[in-house]
């Protein structure tokens, strides 16, 4: 077999998704589209890249779904709100802040041996 079909360098990539219900949690208003989401699940998406330049990129998505709030009090379709991954805003969602709620699953949800700096948690580097 050739070694010419080989990669002299390859990255290695590990990505991890964590999807958890939860129940009993306010309602939570997205910063960018206005609309309002019932939690019914919290998402924590990560992916690791290890061999490309620069060493290891890590990367993280937090997103909260579940049915809108309509303005009749009821509940409608399923949405998505995400962008969760910062306590404080950035670019995206501009002064919003995450709920506390949210930041206390996030401390269960994110995996050992992942930096808490990803989801903006207490204990990690920057």
């Amino acid at each position: 077999m050739s070694d010419l079909l080989l990669p002299d360098t390859f990255t290695l990539v590990t990505v991890v998704q964590r999807v958890v219900p939860v129940t009993g949690k306010p309602d939570l208003t997205d910063p960018v589209t206005g609309r309002t989401v019932i939690p019914a699940l919290v998402e924590l998406h990560l992916r690791r890249e290890e061999g490309v330049p620069g060493g290891v990129r890590e990367r993280a998505y937090v997103a909260v779904t579940g049915p809108r709030r309509l303005k009749s009090a009821a509940a409608g379709q399923r949405i998505s709100s995400g962008g969760w991954q910062q306590a404080r805003g950035d670019g995206y969602r501009p002064g919003a802040i995450r709920p506390d709620w949210l930041t206390d699953v996030l401390v269960e949800l994110l995996p050992d041996g992942w930096n808490p700096a990803l989801v903006d948690l207490p204990g990690g580097g920057t």
